[in-house]
């Protein structure tokens, strides 16, 4: 009887911890006396993101605008309170002066399991800390002027491939083509190889990238369930990735590096100084190489130093997840960019003539599309910063709280809160963007709000690889308006929407448009 009794405590107990754990959870806003977005319980605020139903851009920005005129507010992810900030000021603060509370972006991974998940974007704290400080020197503006010979020869066969296959007068949907042209360069900047995916959609590498890409049953049954149950999916040992994909990656670097120790081989390219890093623990950077940006990532850098070291084993599956990332982050993403850019040049003429104009001066002066005749194009600059405006790859930032702060205007978070930044809603906001639906590169003449404009995040976080990026679309962007006129097509997507299933950008169906041959 005895043991019955303390068997029936101790469930009343763990009820009630639990009722009082879920009150506590279900109080989170009210308590601080913030706006926030009713739940449907268990399924959050957000239940159509949540589902896949809708894309997170439209129903995030539809919580952002219910939460104006507010700087902060908040919403349920599942059962989990979030917090949304909506003000410039404070966006900035968390990106830059105050990292050290906001240095890890809180999404659940577990490299035991899945070694892939060892990457970058995901790894928190110390690890992190680390690994940037490692991979930082191979990002510098010498580095990338050493590998842009590679990523040179794949843009001249992106546009040779066009000027055979273009069906000259007729519409045309880019999105494969840019997706072939960046799958190179990742193949031959990064990997070492050629993939030949230009005007070959059945590569092995571009059918590889696609398998990445494509949001499969069982991949959104994961992805729910692991946003629902991050500790039991990780306690079950649960992988996120297949081991296909794995095995690709892992097997591709093995044979890279193995090849380059036995034979001696070397090539300007990312493996190459993946190789250095493994053999010599570093990356050797002349100071000759480094410019104003490189000293500025520098600086941002010491924001991070009291997140605390950790010396972490630089083994093939770590360097193999940086790979894989640096193709998760750059294929898809890039892509896009050169794909929408392209589709609003069509429909904005005159900032393409402005562009073309620019291109071809600058061009003369140079005599080539050099590394260093790139960087004098500031209006192709401006174009490509307003297309990264209306159409960011990653259209919301994520950060978790690591310790208990305190935000300007009084309202303290304890440790663990998780936080959004609304890129795309903050980018689309006539508050901060004047007539935001409209393609106005012009606007970055005079400078923006910062913290307003975040495609790329900010502070010691930001995107490793956003110089590659910009040098290989601002390459690519180049080479197509001195080859190409690009006009509006006879078919119309008047009402542009994004594929449910990805939390990348992208859009659903074609954007149609015609392209010329420049005479």
């Amino acid at each position: 009887m005895a043991f019955v009794e303390l068997a029936t405590l101790a469930v009343a107990a763990l009820v009630s911890y639990y009722c009082y754990k879920f009150i506590k959870l279900a109080s989170f806003f009210t308590d601080r006396g913030l706006p926030y977005v009713k739940p449907i319980w268990p399924l959050g605020s957000d239940i159509r993101a949540l589902l896949m139903r809708e894309h997170p851009t439209t129903t995030l920005t539809k919580i952002y605008k219910e939460l104006a005129p507010h700087k902060l507010g908040g919403y349920f992810v599942t059962v989990t309170p979030t917090i949304m900030v909506r003000d410039p000021e404070w966006i900035q603060k968390i990106f830059t002066t105050d990292f050290s509370y906001f240095a890890d972006r809180g999404i659940p991974s577990d490299p035991k399991n899945s070694p892939l998940e060892s990457h970058l974007f995901l790894l928190e704290g110390a690890k992190w800390r680390y690994i940037r400080a490692k991979l930082s020197p191979i990002f510098t503006s010498g580095k990338l002027k050493w590998m842009y010979g590679e990523m040179r020869k794949c843009a001249d066969a992106f546009i040779e491939n066009l000027e055979k296959t273009v069906p000259y007068g007729e519409d045309i949907d880019m999105k494969e083509d840019a997706s072939g042209f960046t799958i190179q360069v990742i193949g031959s900047c990064a990997f070492g190889i050629e993939t030949n995916s230009i005007g070959n959609p059945n590569s092995e590498f571009r059918l590889f990238s696609k398998k990445v890409f494509t949001a499969s049953k069982e991949l959104i049954a994961k992805t729910i369930f692991r946003v629902l149950f991050p500790n039991i999916f990780k306690l079950l040992k649960i992988r996120a990735t297949p081991r296909a994909i794995d095995d690709f990656v892992m097997n591709l670097v093995t044979q890279s590096f193995n090849h380059r120790l036995t034979t001696g081989y070397t090539r300007n390219d990312f493996i190459q100084l993946l190789l250095q890093l493994r053999e010599k623990g570093t990356v050797e950077v002349e100071e000759h190489e480094k410019d104003d940006e490189d000293r500025h990532e520098a600086s941002l850098n010491q924001l991070s130093q009291s997140i605390g070291k950790e010396v972490v084993e630089i083994d093939d599956e770590l360097l193999g997840a940086q790979l894989f990332v640096f193709l998760v982050a750059g294929f898809e993403t890039t892509a896009s960019t050169i794909y929408h850019m392209s589709y609003l040049l069509s429909q904005n003429e005159k900032c393409q003539d402005k562009a073309r104009e620019e291109v071809t001066k600058i061009l003369a002066k140079h005599g080539d599309f050099t590394y260093d005749m790139l960087r004098e194009l500031t209006y192709l600059s401006y174009c490509i910063d307003e297309t990264l405006r209306l159409f960011p790859p990653i259209p919301f930032m994520l950060r978790t709280c690591t310790k208990e702060y305190t935000f300007p205007d009084g309202t303290t978070i304890p440790k663990k809160t998780n936080i959004l930044i609304p890129v795309y809603s903050m980018q689309h906001d006539p508050k901060h963007f004047p007539e935001p639906e409209k393609f106005i590169p012009e606007r970055f003449e005079l400078g923006i709000t910062k913290g307003s404009y975040a495609p790329f995040g900010e502070g010691p976080r930001v995107c490793i690889g956003k110089r590659f990026a910009l040098v290989e679309i601002k390459l690519a962007m180049a080479r197509l308006l001195t080859t190409f006129r690009f006009s509006p097509g006879t078919a119309k997507n008047d009402n542009i929407s994004f594929l449910p299933h990805s939390f990348l950008l992208l859009v659903k169906g074609s954007l149609p448009m015609k392209i010329t041959k420049l005479v």
